[in-house]
């Protein structure tokens, strides 16, 4: 369903073709497959010589000077045609002021919207640059021969004050020209071609030309649009429509870039009423980069006869009716039936076990079986094809596609409407006059089960349900094809509410200086699975190999590919994936003291790339719109890589978008996650400033290309494999105090400083939560807790040091007492203990209050951890309080993340208790016995929270008889067993 030549003028205006582009990696192509797939240009604002641009052309004779057999060759061509009577007086060409490599002068546009539709443009160009000389050199008039005819009236050379007249030494050759049959479109254009001889910089060229004529298809209701602004400066811009004064004419000003100002001069002439626009001095409408397609940078002056939207749905109506049109339709049988093959096909379909299967079997085979090919010529531009006549033909575009799905689906009972939309611009009906031509796309309307789903049945690659497919043209504004349609439509907004590409590496190493076993797994879903799905299984495996390879041989050199790249869907068809499994020469390092192993995880490959100015006029574009990404690594170290237990995490949230990242490092297995997602599509220009600032955030950084490390000390060399996980524990704890020991020793030359306390502080926390390994350093904390108590000079630090040591020591009171005689700041852990105390002791206002606090400053800084928020989370439960909207924002964030993001969708009731302790129970053995422990602490809490006191007991004994020693959740669940027994301490 294609536009004419100058209907609309897309947002863009240049082209980036992706001939020369070479891409060394699979996401990368997907990435440009994706941007490409919704921001597709229209020739409508480019130079001509441009749009020639890898036509496919058949040339026809050359037609040189005007003798009366060249003029014949082509009767819908005519050379030095006389002007048309009833248009106005041309505008003579006013001098040039303005600067640049191009000038329009002269941009006048006549239309006669009576009878035979007449548009005539005089146009005069000036080129300043030898660069552009091409612009005047060769010129492209278009035109569809099978309904219009084009009169070239005068064409000129202006050179200072002297005109050259090459009306009748002009070469012309006519070529039809169809440059997208590589993409399914055949259109019935020719072009004439003029190729100019001895053009200089400094000339003009003026050209006179008028083409008649109008599809066929509009019948005798005229409309027609005419762009303003151009992408060059323009001295003169003139518009002129003419029509029957008794034949109402609407108009409108359209533009996103421009405030309404344009208003016609009318004349009266006789029977005739002619609207006047004129303009002087026109400065190039902004080439801003990174525009949306939806925002139109230029002026769009509409016409239409077409007085509302019914009437349109009424035109289009009488052409999508089942009856073919009086000159081609057969004769009418007395009971109409459909054609057998349809009723075969049907049939085969109907078998399904309900509508929605039926409906779904059915658009699968249109879009699969049907291939797109659109001959649009004449009426076949708009008015679709029989039913039989598709699945005869076997190809059709989408009106015929359309049409062919809907009678499918009528012979199975099922209700559906063919639906008008603009795929380049989906919002510009919605700001445009009635009129047909701002549609470019026919989609379906579906009705199932009391819901209505929009279909393409141009697409392929699709095979989910139709629920669960992504609606076509999301926020499109559509016309349904219907008797009774009074207005346009909105069509749903896109959802985005999981990662649309999803990146998995799982790593596997047996030895730190041995070769590792990678298994990757890259998923795409929503709008990019069906194109991804049709793009690669149409590719071949040498080069699904080499894509994949791309990725890692330059960070792996010697990466070598030992199985896949395999094709996979998911069961329910909205998830496509590339699984491949590689070897990595020995990809870990020792670097001084320690092991580091080097990743990219491309997760923002081009997703943070915006103009270089930041100063627009105009909207810019989110890198892939409304976008959501997963990078997310797994680590399996060899057994003596035991000892390990850390998190973090690092939260950059702004109004554009919330980079994400977390990291969960659990013995000898790592799992560190990336989310990315974009919270809306378009920025407007006064914010770009602010998002240029966001995308130079320093932390960004650590996003991309980074490594993992850690220290020798924690990689044990004799007997790891015989080491329970105690032991590898107290080993742990050994290795920390030793190195605390030395610090101490080393600074206690010195006189006291906050950074020696510090040490201090963290050997007491340390010996009270994990114990001493086996050193028999745990004799002395009585004496060391005493003598930071008398410690002077730093009393806040001292007395926050020693709040949280009674706190570890479960001695609620104490340590509350303590935390009241220095100021807590909001985003220390301190808080969060104060906030635990409080629960614990009966005072669950304060502690919600503390939890509050505790969690905005977190959230602010973006280092809020998972198991913090499985604290507070308790913290509410307790107090019977839901989670504060951003913390419950922050819970919903991360679905399916890495441990213990698993705890906080149990307490949030996303799964049950033993859903949780399965997930605890797939982990390796060291991995596994943590986050059992996890597991079963929040799992009692939450039970002594809901007042089922013996399943707490029962939960939490559990933790006491297994518990690893120096986990914060060991602590608590000790605490919260100690008040169930009522051995707890008394509030004071």
């Amino acid at each position: 369903m294609p536009h004419r030549f100058h209907l609309l003028p897309i947002a863009q205006s240049y082209i980036q073709s992706c001939n020369s582009c070479h891409y060394n990696s699979l996401l990368e192509s997907i990435y440009w497959l994706l941007s490409h797939l919704t921001m597709r240009l229209s020739p409508a604002l480019l130079p001509a010589a441009i749009v020639l641009v890898a036509a496919n052309v058949i040339t026809q004779p050359v037609l040189a000077a005007p003798k009366a057999a060249a003029a014949k060759q082509d009767s819908t061509f005519i050379r030095n045609a006389p002007l048309p009577k009833w248009i106005a007086p041309l505008s003579a060409v006013p001098p040039a002021v303005q600067t640049g490599p191009v000038v329009l002068r002269l941009m006048e546009t006549q239309a006669w919207a009576g009878p035979k539709p007449v548009v005539l443009v005089n146009r005069a160009v000036q080129v300043n640059d030898k660069s552009k000389l091409g612009e005047i050199g060769q010129y492209s008039l278009p035109y569809r021969p099978a309904y219009e005819k084009l009169s070239l009236h005068r064409v000129a050379i202006l050179r200072g004050d002297t005109v050259l007249d090459r009306t009748a030494t002009v070469n012309i050759r006519l070529l039809e020209q169809e440059t997208s049959v590589a993409t399914g479109f055949y259109m019935g254009v020719t072009s004439a071609q003029l190729l100019l001889d001895d053009v200089r910089v400094g000339d003009t060229l003026q050209i006179v030309y008028s083409t008649e004529g109008a599809n066929p298809v509009f019948g005798s209701t005229w409309t027609d649009d005419y762009q303003w602004d151009r992408h060059i400066p323009q001295e003169v811009r003139k518009l002129l429509v003419s029509h029957p004064a008794a034949t109402p004419l609407h108009w409108r000003e359209v533009s996103d870039a421009y405030a309404p100002g344009l208003a016609p001069v009318i004349e009266r002439i006789g029977n005739i009423e002619r609207l006047r626009f004129e303009g002087q001095a026109l400065a190039p409408f902004s080439l801003d980069e990174g525009v949306p397609n939806d925002v139109l940078r230029a002026r769009v002056l509409q016409f239409s006869e077409y007085g509302s939207w019914q009437q349109v749905a009424q035109w289009a109506n009488a052409l999508f009716a089942p009856t073919p049109p009086a000159s081609t339709a057969r004769p009418a049988a007395k009971k109409p039936e459909a054609p057998s093959e349809l009723v075969t096909l049907a049939q085969r379909f109907a078998g399904g076990a309900n509508d929605t299967e039926r409906a779904s079997a059915a658009l699968r085979w249109v879009q699969d079986e049907i291939r797109y090919f659109s001959v649009a010529l004449g009426e076949n531009s708009h008015r679709p094809q029989v039913p039989d006549e598709v699945l005869r033909r076997r190809f059709g575009d989408c009106k015929d596609k359309s049409v062919l799905l809907i009678a499918l689906l009528a012979q199975m009972g099922i209700k559906a409407e063919p639906v008008l939309v603009n795929a380049q611009l989906p919002t510009y009906p919605r700001k445009s006059i009635a009129a047909p031509t701002v549609f470019d796309h026919a989609i379906v309307r579906v009705h199932l089960d009391g819901k209505t789903y929009f279909v393409d049945p141009t697409r392929v690659g699709e095979k989910a349900l139709i629920p669960l497919l992504p609606t076509a043209v999301p926020g499109a504004a559509g016309l349904v094809v219907a008797a009774d349609t009074t207005d346009l439509i909105a069509l749903p907004e896109e959802v985005v509410d999981q990662p649309v590409i999803e990146r998995l590496e799982s790593f596997v190493l047996d030895e730190l200086d041995g070769d590792a076993r990678l298994k990757v797994r890259i998923s795409y879903r929503g709008n990019l699975a069906a194109p991804v799905r049709a793009a690669l299984n149409g590719s071949s495996p040498p080069d699904l190999a080499k894509n994949v390879l791309a990725d890692f041989d330059k960070l792996y050199p010697g990466a070598e590919l030992v199985e896949g790249p395999t094709l996979e869907d998911s069961a329910d068809g909205t998830t496509f994936s590339v699984l491949s499994a590689l070897r990595l020469p020995k990809p870990v390092l020792q670097q001084n003291s320690l092991y580091v192993m080097r990743f990219d995880s491309k997760v923002l490959n081009g997703l943070l790339r915006i103009p270089g100015s930041l100063t627009r006029t105009l909207p810019l574009q989110m890198p892939m719109g409304r976008f959501q990404t997963r990078y997310r690594m797994q680590v399996q170290w060899p057994q003596r890589v035991k000892m390990m237990f850390s998190e973090g995490a690092v939260d950059i949230d702004n109004p554009f978008f919330d980079a994400r990242q977390e990291f969960s490092w659990r013995g000898n297995e790592l799992d560190y996650t990336i989310d990315y997602a974009t919270k809306r599509a378009q920025v407007p220009a006064a914010e770009v400033p602010q998002l240029g600032a966001a995308v130079k955030n320093p932390a960004l950084q650590s996003f991309g290309e980074g490594n993992v490390h850690f220290h020798e000390a924690f990689a044990i060399n004799v007997g790891a494999e015989q080491l329970t996980v105690q032991d590898a524990i107290a080993m742990r704890n050994k290795t920390i105090l030793a190195s605390l020991g030395e610090a101490i020793k080393e600074r206690s030359r010195s006189p006291m400083t906050a950074e020696i306390l510090g040490l201090k502080c963290a050997a007491v926390r340390h010996l009270v939560t994990a114990g001493d390994g086996g050193s028999g350093t745990l004799r002395y904390l009585p004496q060391m807790i005493a003598d930071l108590a008398q410690q002077k000079g730093f009393d806040k630090e001292r007395d926050l040091c020693l709040g949280q040591v009674y706190f570890s020591q479960l001695d609620y009171p104490r340590a509350l007492e303590t935390f009241a005689k220095t100021d807590v700041k909001e985003d220390d852990a301190a808080l969060l203990k104060q906030a635990w105390a409080r629960m614990s002791l009966g005072n669950t206002a304060a502690a919600a209050g503390d939890a509050v606090r505790y969690v905005k400053a977190k959230l602010k800084q973006g280092k809020l951890l998972p198991s913090e928020a499985i604290q507070i989370a308790l913290v509410f439960q307790h107090a019977h309080q839901p989670l504060p909207p951003d913390l419950q924002a922050y819970v919903d964030a991360v679905p399916d993340g890495a441990w213990p993001r698993p705890v906080l969708d149990y307490l949030g009731g996303k799964i049950g208790q033993q859903a949780l302790l399965d997930i605890a129970r797939e982990f390796g053995p060291v991995k596994r016995e943590m986050a059992l422990n996890d597991a079963w602490f929040a799992i009692g809490s939450s039970l002594r929270a809901q007042g089922k006191a013996a399943e707490a007991i029962g939960a939490l004994n559990y933790v006491a008889d297994h518990g690893l020693r120096g986990f914060e959740s060991t602590l608590l669940a000790r605490s919260e067993l100690a008040l169930l027994t009522g051995t707890a301490p008394a509030a004071k």
